[in-house]
């Protein structure tokens, strides 16, 4: 009896005490990361960019929204206004060592997975910030040799439209004034390649696109690939066998993205247009809006006469539709003739 009772209260220790070992070696939650962008006006592009963020439960804070560019041309040099507002906004994060920051423009950019496994992602380069890397030294290729020897394959230049890293790094990167009209991109360049800076800060390259996809100069090598269980559409790079999670259509690949986007970030599953399910309005059916499809055919295209049958076909009083049609190739001409 004595010998059952010494051994309950001994099981009844052992328990309290391995309770306590696990309440102690307990992993405290991590610090969630940030998510910064930049834009002035809610256009169309940063809208599809924010949906992006959205499907991948992804909360961007917006940086700039609503307020007047300071940044300058941007078809030519400048941005150093996104330094400003970034610099600022990492303020109260200065000395945090353990937050991940990620930073990406917004009217030419997609993300393509959850914030876990960008995270995931970029921990396995062991860097302490990472930006995405482009095939062209710009907006000074004076600088080209001044880059470190790439090794092995990949493209060897910072680009400045994506990179993640810790906030006291990222901060300590933003420390030197800049113009808001001066270019961000000059701005981390001159960062990068000065190789005391580099390797204070842990300051690596995505050379291979494993993570960010600069799209610019390297078109050829990214095509659209079709998971067959979710049955969406995902990015991937040929030419290195990686699937980017962010991607970035800089330059002129603004018009690449704009296609691909038709198709990634779940705008498109399994056969079906998600987007046209989306925003929906209602209309008074007595008092329908006139609309116009428009048509602009620079080259010589396939299925010209399908499209206008299914214009026909569509569900819209047709005196309530307008047809725009922009043909610079003769072999249409009578088709649209017609």
């Amino acid at each position: 009896m004595c010998s059952t009772i010494v051994l309950a209260q001994f099981l009844v220790l052992l328990l309290a005490c391995v309770s306590h070992l696990c309440v102690g070696e307990e992993k405290l939650p991590g610090k969630a990361p940030l998510v910064f962008t930049v834009a002035s006006n809610e256009t169309e592009a940063y809208l599809r960019y924010i949906r992006s963020a959205k499907r991948y439960g992804i909360e961007v804070t917006t940086l700039g929204l609503g307020k007047p560019w300071q940044g300058g041309d941007m078809k030519k040099l400048g941005g150093g206004y996104k330094i400003n507002l970034l610099r600022s906004a990492l303020k109260p994060y200065k000395s945090d060592d353990d937050r991940i920051v990620l930073f990406t423009d917004s009217y030419d950019v997609l993300f393509l997975a959850s914030l876990e496994k960008i995270v995931e992602k970029f921990e396995t380069f062991e860097a302490s910030i990472l930006f995405g890397s482009e095939g062209f030294c710009w907006p000074d290729p004076e600088l080209k040799n001044k880059y470190p020897v790439l090794e092995g394959r990949g493209t060897r230049f910072l680009n400045s439209g994506l990179f993640i890293g810790y906030a006291s790094k990222v901060y300590q990167m933003l420390k030197n004034p800049v113009k808001d009209t001066d270019d961000d991109q000059l701005y981390y360049t001159k960062i990068y390649i000065d190789q005391q800076l580099r390797e204070e800060l842990n300051m690596k390259l995505d050379h291979t696109a494993a993570l960010f996809q600069n799209m610019n100069g390297v078109e050829e090598q990214i095509t659209l690939a079709l998971d067959p269980d979710s049955k969406e559409a995902f990015l991937k790079n040929t030419e290195y066998s990686t699937n980017p999670l962010v991607v970035h259509g800089n330059g002129p690949s603004k018009i690449t993205l704009n296609g691909y986007a038709n198709y990634l970030a779940g705008a498109f599953v399994d056969g079906e247009c998600q987007t046209v399910k989306e925003n929906l309005i209602e209309l008074d059916e007595e008092n329908l809006p006139t609309v116009m499809v428009a048509l602009f055919i620079e080259k010589a295209t396939p299925f010209i006469e399908e499209w206008f049958e299914n214009i026909a076909k569509l569900n819209y009083p047709k005196q309530k539709m307008d047809v725009f049609i922009h043909n610079n190739v003769d072999h249409h001409k009578p088709t649209i003739d017609q």
